[in-house]
């Protein structure tokens, strides 16, 4: 929720600059893991990697490899991005 606000505080700041969308095309969402659309949920929420680890119960490291893998097929640069992505695409429930 925090990520989301902020993200569009930032959307709503950039007024009519075009804000470029990650590398992919529309059928990206579908090569997600089931994992991977519940470690996007947790990034929306603005988790660390401890905190999915705790919620999903696997460890930090697990989860970082499910950012990652999150990250290339994306083509996201970072996380917040990627949380960015997922609420643009519908993926997440908020």
């Amino acid at each position: 929720v925090v990520v989301e606000r902020r993200a569009a505080e930032l959307l709503h700041e950039l007024g009519d600059v075009v804000v470029a969308e990650p590398v992919g095309d529309d059928g990206l969402a579908a090569t997600l893991t089931g994992r991977e659309r519940e470690i996007l949920d947790c990034l929306v929420d603005g988790l660390s990697n401890a905190a999915v680890g705790r919620r999903l119960h696997i460890s930090p490291n697990t989860a970082a490899n499910h950012v990652r893998a999150i990250l290339i097929k994306t083509g996201c640069a970072n996380r917040t991005e990627a949380a960015t992505w997922a609420v643009r695409k519908g993926l997440v429930s908020r």
